[in-house]
């Protein structure tokens, strides 16, 4: 049967549901019980209602022309007992069946497009589609990825060209965002003639290299969005520019503000590709510009994980100074190979930035031998930890992490920016750069963190608001570009009300405009939990200024 039909599914004489568009001769389904017919079809889109253990196809008929749906939403749909897609003849091709509504990877990976990008590999390190969707389909039976896009971990930089096709729509999708213009550019790296290095800060503020880069805000998979515009990505790491606001002033919600940077070195393969030697060779450039670089000016210390003990390690997982240990997805997707080989940490207790704003200079010789940090030097951390703390090959070569209690944003954020320039300047000086494309930032090895590769949060008590009003507390977030993290449900009995929240999308604006996202929403989230304290009602309809300005 071709062209666009409707597809009934009866119980008795009545009609209970109806597809329209695409091969509706395709379509199989289950029995469905009588008491539970009616549920289903409500609460369930047609994918799931169509293929549920309960559903059953009684006939297929002619319908009038209609816009058929699109190859997403007809190349998904697939049962237990047929596991390929329909119209697809490729024994190679991933089993979906079991990923859910949400998962993002089936939706943009056809069977078709995976026929295009299967062979190709990227010139320099191999990286193939399949070790690129390895941790989005070495999945638990069943599960339905929450993290991450869709499971998709680049291998190197070239993958954002190579594998545009699929990459793209993702980054389109999660981000927000439209991308005008040659999306397949290759990528780009931030040498001395792209960054002026004498001025501290404003010589960040920058456009990217393509002017013709037109950016629409859209609707976010899964998540409500107004659409706008931009006309092009820019960086921005001047602190000055932060909004000026006591968010808390008595301490009584704010516990801590966090942010973080991503960052890759150009030339080498992504976290979840690199060699051995190659990640080795990281770690002992990284050692170096510590030695170097920042001791002499900063203090602190690199401490790699495979010199910690075992309750050190735990104490340090414990408090965020050192990366967690590699979860599914990151081993599912090569990043834990020889775990934790060539990782470590370096961490200061008291960055300052006065220092770091000299020209940096090499103090001796470089030199492959590592210092291994002193006994002393490890318990201070644990009477005073760091303010600004770097990891290397975890997610990507590095992640630098600026740190302090309560709500000081602006210092927070000047520490960070400054922390990231000592580090760029130390690479440039070496011959390295950061990783960085035209058109869609710094380059990381999830597409989730590419553009400013920021994540900018605050931990934030919302005992009432979480507990009280689960569903519109995830309603506003979306409407504030948010994302919030708790180490236990409202519904667990170990609940704290504890949140961490942070900017929800990483592209589309600078990391200044990203910080100000994040600052005006956790002061309406702290509003709305004062609300709630003092037994008033809380809606959409307190956030929906706040909400008009986050889109503009």
């Amino acid at each position: 049967m071709n062209g666009p039909h409707q597809l009934f599914l009866r119980h008795g004489g009545r009609i209970c549901s109806a597809v329209a568009g695409g091969s509706a001769a395709v379509l199989l389904g289950r029995s469905l019980r009588r008491d539970e017919i009616v549920d289903a079809t409500q609460q369930q889109d047609h994918r799931h209602f169509l293929f549920h253990s309960k559903g059953q196809l009684t006939f297929c008929e002619g319908a009038p022309d209609v816009p058929s749906t699109s190859a997403t939403d007809s190349d998904n749909l697939m049962t237990e007992d047929t596991p390929e897609k329909a119209n697809s003849q490729d024994d190679d091709y991933p089993n979906f069946s079991r990923h859910g509504s949400k998962a993002a990877l089936p939706k943009f990976l056809t069977p078709q497009l995976y026929q295009q990008l299967k062979d190709l590999k990227t010139p320099k390190f191999g990286v193939t589609l399949d070790d690129m969707i390895r941790a989005g389909t070495m999945l638990p039976y069943g599960a339905n990825p929450p993290r991450g896009v869709g499971g998709v971990y680049t291998g190197d930089a070239d993958c954002y060209r190579v594998f545009a096709p699929l990459l793209i729509p993702l980054l389109e999708e999660y981000h927000g965002v439209t991308l005008v213009g040659d999306t397949a550019a290759r990528t780009s790296t931030t040498g001395h003639h792209h960054r002026p290095l004498h001025h501290p800060y404003g010589s960040f503020q920058r456009p990217t290299q393509l002017h013709n880069v037109v950016i629409n805000r859209k609707r976010t998979y899964n998540r409500k969005r107004e659409k706008s515009s931009l006309k092009r990505h820019t960086t921005n790491l001047d602190p000055e520019q932060i909004v000026h606001t006591e968010l808390d002033p008595t301490g009584e919600y704010i516990l801590y503000t966090r942010m973080r940077l991503a960052r890759n070195i150009d030339g080498f393969a992504f976290c979840s590709h690199i060699s051995r030697s190659d990640r080795r060779q990281i770690q002992r450039l990284f050692q170096t510009i510590v030695d170097e670089d920042f001791r002499p000016y900063q203090g602190g210390a690199y401490i790699p994980i495979h010199a910690m003990t075992n309750p050190q390690h735990d104490d340090f997982m414990s408090r965020r100074i050192c990366c967690m240990d590699p979860d599914e997805f990151k081993i599912a997707a090569g990043q834990a190979r020889d775990w934790p080989d060539a990782r470590g940490i370096y961490g200061c207790r008291n960055w300052d930035d006065k220092k770091s704003r000299h020209q940096i200079r090499r103090r001796r010789p470089s030199s492959p031998l590592m210092v291994r940090p002193t006994q002393e030097e490890i318990e201070l951390w644990e009477e005073s930890p760091p303010n600004i703390i770097m990891w290397n090959n975890y997610d990507d070569h590095f992640w630098i992490i600026s740190v302090n209690k309560g709500g000081d944003v602006q210092g927070v954020f000047k520490a960070l920016s400054d922390a990231v320039r000592q580090l760029e300047l130390s690479l440039l000086e070496r011959g390295h750069a950061f990783c960085e494309h035209p058109k869609l930032g710094f380059l990381t090895s999830s597409p989730s963190n590419v553009g400013t590769a920021l994540r900018a949060s605050m931990s934030v008590k919302l005992v009432r608001l979480g507990k009280q009003h689960p569903v519109l507390f995830q309603e506003i977030l979306d409407r504030l570009h948010l994302e919030a993290k708790s180490d236990y449900a409202e519904t667990d009995q170990r609940y704290t009300g504890i949140y961490d929240i942070a900017n929800a999308e990483r592209l589309g604006r600078t990391e200044v405009q990203w910080i100000n996202v994040m600052i005006e929403g956790v002061a309406k989230l702290i509003e709305l939990e004062k609300k709630l304290e003092r037994g008033e009602a809380v809606s959409l309809q307190d956030v929906e200024k706040v909400g008009k300005n986050v889109e503009s």
